[in-house]
């Protein structure tokens, strides 16, 4: 499971391929051509021609060892770069001596020799999460939904209409379903629709405040940060 998910890592640029090896003792649960085990590449990566120039594709380490390494060719391997790739192949291997005990794990990211689920966690969260977010904006005056819902409004994350068609879900109309005048988007839902404006203006007449010039949300939040001790 682990190395599953370091070679699903590793396909999006998040974790290098060469975190997590095999290290080989008996060769008995290492496989030959596809386990990282020798140098930063699978073998059936870096001799893809002798890869394909074995029947065996599934063998493991021990499989190719009698006292000396044994190989089983379905094509000859005498000449060109086949015959380069095999006798590299056989430098590398001049440094692995086979022994009674068991295959084991070896990991290695950030300097790191032991594998733990905190490490590996805040070493992925750098890699993938923005360094740079708006602070998340909670008033614990009103309910959590609302909490919520202003958060999802601010990352552009609700499903309005303008959203959802692009998407890719067919939409019959773009249109606010409130006014049928412009486009359906979080702004005009909270701030330029009819309805909306006019709920704006009554509040404003009631606390006596000047409206505001409001661009997009996040100037409408800001602006609520600033005409109020209360914290959106």
């Amino acid at each position: 499971m682990i190395a599953s998910s370091i070679n699903l890592l590793h396909s999006n640029g998040v974790i290098p391929h060469h975190t997590l090896t095999r290290k080989v003792s008996d060769g008995k649960s290492t496989a030959f051509w596809h386990d990282l085990w020798l140098g930063n590449f699978s073998l059936k990566v870096k001799f893809p021609r002798l890869y394909q120039a074995d029947p065996n594709k599934n063998c493991l380490v021990r499989d190719k060892w009698n006292n000396g390494w044994v190989w089983n060719w379905s094509r000859s391997i005498t000449r060109g770069i086949i015959l380069d790739q095999f006798n590299e192949l056989l430098h590398l291997l001049e440094s692995v001596h086979l022994s009674e005990n068991p295959d084991t794990w070896h990991w290695d990211l950030a300097n790191s020799k032991i594998f733990t689920v905190k490490e590996t966690r805040l070493y992925i969260d750098d890699a993938l999460l923005p360094d740079h977010l708006p602070e998340t904006r909670w008033c614990r005056f009103i309910p959590k939904k609302v909490n919520i819902l202003s958060w999802r409004a601010l990352r552009d994350r609700l499903p309005n209409r303008w959203n959802l068609s692009r998407k890719g879900i067919d939409i019959p109309s773009l249109l606010c379903p409130v006014c049928f005048s412009f486009p359906e988007t979080n702004f005009h839902l909270f701030w330029d629709c009819n309805v909306a404006s006019a709920i704006w203006k009554f509040v404003f007449r009631w606390v006596d405040i000047h409206p505001p010039n409001i661009l997009d949300l996040t100037d409408l939040f800001n602006w609520l940060d600033e005409s109020t001790s209360i914290r959106f």
